[in-house]
């Protein structure tokens, strides 16, 4: 579970649990953010409105989500 979705203005990213690999990609595809071993990922203001795709990797299963900001 990814929260909160939508996006507050803190631009703070939760999960329910540890995830190995974060990825944050724009509509475009484009990679925008990432990280690994973490709970959070803190977007800060680098992301305007819009869609986002986050995808989750942990155990060897990928999860992908949409986020709104």
């Amino acid at each position: 579970k990814i929260y909160p979705n939508p996006m507050n203005n803190n631009g703070i990213l939760n999960f329910s649990t540890t995830v190995d690999v974060v990825k944050i990609y724009d509509v475009a595809g484009k990679i925008i953010a990432s990280g690994t071993k973490t709970s959070s990922i803190d977007l800060g203001n680098q992301l305007s409105q819009g869609i986002y795709i986050v995808e989750l990797t942990s155990n060897n299963q990928t999860t992908i989500s949409k986020v709104i900001r």
